[in-house]
């Protein structure tokens, strides 16, 4: 980006999904509430536009999950990651259900 969003807020701005608003395909976010990195606020502003547009998405937090605990197959917060996709893509057969 070069630089942060104080200094070059329009190029933040061109590329903000909650600008672009409502988006044409089912959305799913997954925050966790621990998050140090990215303020859950801006998962649940952006669902709330979306929705208030017109779009499709859904907000799964988790609780007590970091950041990164949403990427870690051996997390607690990775079958909450697993129903959110699940919600979007019906599966067949998964692991464990034959």
């Amino acid at each position: 980006m070069d630089g942060d969003p104080t200094a070059v807020p329009d190029r933040y701005r061109a590329v903000s999904p909650v600008e672009r608003v409502p988006l044409r395909v089912r959305v799913r976010l997954v925050h966790g509430d621990a998050d140090a990195i990215v303020p859950l606020a801006q998962s649940r502003v952006f669902d709330e536009r979306n929705r208030a547009a017109g779009g499709t998405s859904e907000l799964f937090v988790v609780a007590a999950a970091g950041h990164f605990d949403l990427v870690a197959p051996s997390s607690e917060a990775w079958a909450t990651v697993l129903c959110a996709l699940h919600s979007l893509v019906p599966c067949v057969a998964r692991a464990g259900d034959r």
